[in-house]
């Protein structure tokens, strides 16, 4: 149990050292911001807290069982602090506050939302998550990712940015190559993992 307790603390020494590459990024390339939105958004070790708050909250609930940490998100200022903070992800637009900490805002927000539906007395959000098109949703949400940017720079190159035609050709294609995936590549591949042993 020391062990798990020390790496929760490693994780979390790991999202503030992300937010510090960040900043030194941002600093290194400005005022060519386009450069430094590239470096941060695509690297690995910019973005790095953006799954491992997911990381640490499953620790903390799984591995830890604290409920110190249970109690906390339980408090219904805590899923307003979470739900406030991702409004201001949204909401401000100072380009370095967007480089830098925009996404700490969004991974501590979610790091108090997302356990905390699952923990509420009163189980509505988690039903209404719970039903079948949410769910399958959720199944081909990181293909939806994927496909997303290669259906938006098709259409940005063949149509108006937004317009109607844009619209009618991102959603569909979209839609068509991710549940596509979903059911030709990721699925199999599931198959053969399970097939040599895995157990996850």
């Amino acid at each position: 149990l020391t062990n798990v307790r020390e790496f929760a603390w490693f994780l979390l020494t790991l999202c503030i050292t992300s937010l510090a590459i960040r900043w030194f990024t941002y600093e290194q390339f400005y005022p060519a911001v386009e450069d430094a939105a590239g470096r941060i958004y695509f690297s690995t070790h910019t973005r790095l807290d953006s799954i491992i708050w997911g990381c640490l909250a499953a620790l903390l609930l799984f591995g830890i069982e604290s409920k110190t940490y249970e109690k906390f998100l339980l408090k219904p200022w805590v899923f307003g602090l979470g739900l406030l903070l991702l409004l201001l992800s949204v909401a401000i637009r100072n380009e370095v506050f967007r480089q830098t900490l925009l996404y700490s805002f969004q991974g501590i927000g979610l790091f108090f939302i997302i356990p905390a539906i699952g923990l509420f007395p009163n189980p509505w959000i988690k039903n209404m998550l719970s039903h079948p098109a949410m769910i399958f949703v959720g199944k081909i949400s990181y293909s939806l990712y994927l496909f997303h940017w290669i259906v938006a720079k098709l259409g940005n190159h063949y149509f108006t940015e937004w317009s109607w035609q844009w619209q009618l050709f991102f959603w569909p294609l979209t839609l068509l190559l991710s549940i596509g995936s979903y059911y030709c590549i990721e699925q199999p591949f599931v198959g053969l993992r399970k097939k040599y042993g895995s157990k996850a």
